[in-house]
């Protein structure tokens, strides 16, 4: 594993492990009202039956979300909307990208947020084709307006999934604070595949990268 990859290219792509509701709404929530509150477009892909949940969780921090879905500023995908059958990478960075233009020629920029549960209904997409998946879109939004959350729960996630996520994004969260992750090789894997998507991984191995990137990592204030 590249621990040392070099990151001369703009990315905000962001990998948010969390194990409770608590850790999740106090990262998001400030994103999402952050985004809206400049004038951007904001997309939040989540499971189906917790729309109306965030929608008031939104709504209690202070975010006019009748309005923002109004005008077009917010707007809900469930994980079965983003998900397709049989997932593709490449067909779904297509579809990303002409979400994410026809946006930007309405506002300056663009944010997402995105639960990564979509990636365990059925069937479930292996971690080597989500890490696939996580290095393409990191190459999607290179040096464009585009700030981007992908939220992984550290308790239902696979160890696997985790790992792959470890290495495609810049930047990782772990207990709440944001560190620039030594793990990221997204452009290795996109270079190198399918050699190189491989994401094995259990438990320990996790427990270790997630605690090198408390220690080790720099923080990342940005």
């Amino acid at each position: 594993m590249n621990t040392h990859a070099p990151q001369s290219k703009r990315r905000d792509h962001t990998c948010l492990l969390y194990k409770n509701a608590g850790e999740l709404k106090k990262y998001l929530l400030p994103f999402l009202k952050e985004g809206l509150d400049n004038g951007e477009h904001c997309l939040f892909v989540c499971s189906e039956d917790s729309v109306d949940n965030w929608s008031l969780e939104m709504q209690a921090f202070g975010i006019d979300v009748v309005r923002h879905l109004g005008d077009g500023s917010l707007v809900f995908a469930t994980g079965e909307q983003w998900r397709q059958s049989p997932f593709d990478s490449l067909t779904k960075a297509r579809e990303l990208w002409q979400h994410i233009d026809q946006q930007l020629s309405k506002f300056p920029a663009v944010r997402i947020a995105g639960d990564a549960g979509w990636a365990m209904l059925n069937p479930p997409i292996s971690a080597d084709r989500l890490c696939h998946w996580e290095a393409t879109a990191d190459l999607i939004y290179e040096d464009s307006p585009v700030k981007t959350i992908c939220m992984y729960d550290l308790n239902r996630h696979p160890p696997s999934d985790i790992r792959a996520a470890l290495r495609t994004h810049s930047r990782a969260v772990v207990d709440g604070v944001t560190h620039r992750n030594h793990y990221y090789e997204a452009e290795e894997i996109l270079e190198r595949e399918p050699d190189f998507n491989a994401s094995e991984a259990d438990g320990d191995l996790i427990e270790n990268m997630l605690a090198a990137l408390r220690t080790a990592s720099e923080p990342d204030t940005r």
